[in-house]
């Protein structure tokens, strides 16, 4: 199973590990390295272990979509220069991340635009690769 560490490649993933009990795993999540690599994030579709040197992040109400949660780590990375290594990301200051959303007409963060957008986005993408 991935073993998600703080580095900025390979989707944070350091390694593999067996899952054993007690062993805390995650899914369908976005990972935030609080040291090393601090502030990058990667989203995780799939089954893994994170390690101390990470937060691991998800919606309390919705089910994380890639796209959504697309969208939302371009936002946390635009925290990253707020940390260095001397001022690592913790519970206490990660409250520090600005997060402006999108709202709908009810202030509620507008996840369905969010994810038209990423959307688009791959549309755009697609687009100009089939057209070279």
């Amino acid at each position: 199973m991935p073993y998600i560490s703080s580095s900025a490649f390979n989707n944070g993933i350091d390694g593999y590990v067996a899952l054993i009990d007690g062993l805390k795993s995650y899914k369908n999540c976005i990972t935030m390295a609080n040291s090393g690599s601090v502030g990058s994030c990667f989203y995780h579709e799939y089954t893994f272990v994170p390690s101390d040197h990470v937060h691991v992040m998800w919606l309390k109400e919705l089910e994380l979509s890639r796209e959504i949660a697309l969208f939302l780590i371009a936002i946390l990375e635009r925290n990253k220069n707020n940390f260095y290594f001397n001022k690592e990301i913790s519970n206490n200051t990660i409250d520090e991340i600005e997060l402006i959303l999108p709202v709908n007409e009810n202030d509620d963060p507008d996840w369905k635009y969010m994810e038209c957008f990423i959307e688009q986005i791959y549309m755009y993408i697609y687009q100009a690769l089939i057209d070279t």
